[in-house]
């Protein structure tokens, strides 16, 4: 939990949490829900945005882990190249494709 006292994120000052950071060769910010709507998509970029600008170091790839997925968060997250994984059995070969 990281006090964003500038508002970046949100707007306003609050308190962003990013539920698993995995570092090495490459950084992967991963956001882990219960759904994903549209808006959930544009707050998790900004979070990458956020993480980049308190740490200096660059997001090479955004992960959302979530069961239920609407369609417009999934354009949206095409868009803006965020990959979205529902399903349990998709998730060796998203994290293994984002960290090349």
């Amino acid at each position: 939990m990281v006090k964003d006292t500038e508002g970046f994120v949100f707007g306003h000052p609050s308190e962003i949490e990013i539920d698993v950071i995995v570092t090495g060769e490459k950084t992967l910010v991963v956001e882990i829900k219960s759904s994903v709507s549209k808006s959930d998509v544009f707050i998790f970029l900004k979070k990458g945005e956020y993480y980049t600008k308190m740490t200096g170091k660059k997001v090479d790839g955004l992960i959302m882990i979530a069961p239920f997925v609407e369609d417009s968060a999934k354009e949206v997250a095409d868009m803006f190249n965020v990959t979205i994984c529902d399903s349990v059995i998709d998730l060796g070969s998203v994290i293994q494709e984002a960290s090349q």
